[in-house]
């Protein structure tokens, strides 16, 4: 009998030893995945839709380039911004246009004009050209990135290069070039946060648009334009 119970004894006490550590263990377990908090993840500022407009004075002619000179542009745009890369202060952020819409003036344009020729009894079409046309179009810019420092702060500044095709509704600047065009566009400016969901900017660009060489003249275009933007998060960060 008392050797029973010393068995019994010896029994219930290994077990007491065996089953405290595994309490232990489970509930160290449980405060490691409950206790400890998990590291806060560091984002870019959320995706944004932008409308902007732009307008400057008259295209100028560069040694380089080349230009028809004199023409102004009226362009506006609908732009997506989405972060693509932070690193502390400096991000990468695609920025292309999903459409513009461009007004052209003060460019060659041809008139036809019928008149009656007394010497030869006849009327005769007389073509004239004038400086004071104007042409419509629309466009996209695909490949457009920017460069900004301290994007996440509420005032930033920016780099861009965008970079896109222009179908304009007649040959540009004169019916001698194409109605579609490339168009490269690049700038400056300052971004800033007007709330959690808005922003503004304004920027200093520079547009070229030309035909690359593709018809029988590529006169170009070459403008300095200014440039706002406001910009809408629907998210808030």
């Amino acid at each position: 009998m008392r050797r029973t119970f010393a068995v019994a004894v010896l029994v219930g006490a290994a077990l007491a030893s065996e089953s405290v550590p595994v309490r232990s263990q489970v509930d160290t377990a449980a405060r490691k995945s409950v206790d400890i908090p998990a590291p806060e993840s560091v984002t870019a500022r959320p995706a944004s839709l932008w409308v902007w407009v732009q307008s400057g004075p008259g295209s100028f002619h560069t040694d380089m380039l080349g230009g028809f000179a004199g023409a102004r542009l009226f362009e506006s745009g609908l732009r997506w911004h989405h972060p693509l890369h932070r690193s502390g202060g400096f991000s990468v952020i695609a920025i292309p246009d999903l459409i513009t819409f461009s007004s052209l003036n003060r460019i060659n344009e041809r008139h036809a004009v019928w008149f009656w020729d007394s010497e030869h009894a006849d009327s005769v079409l007389e073509q004239t050209r004038s400086p004071d046309g104007h042409a419509y179009g629309v466009g996209t810019l695909p490949l457009a990135v920017r460069a900004a420092l301290d994007e996440r702060k509420p005032l930033s500044a920016f780099l861009d290069l965008s970079v896109g095709l222009q179908y304009f509704f007649r040959a540009i600047p004169d019916d001698r070039a194409t109605r579609v065009n490339a168009q490269l566009m690049t700038g400056a400016g300052l971004r800033v946060a007007l709330g959690h969901q808005l922003e503004a900017e304004l920027a200093y660009r520079l547009t070229h648009i030309s035909n690359g060489g593709t018809a029988k003249a590529n006169p170009g275009l070459n403008f300095r334009q200014i440039a706002v933007g406001l910009g809408f998060r629907p998210h808030k960060r």
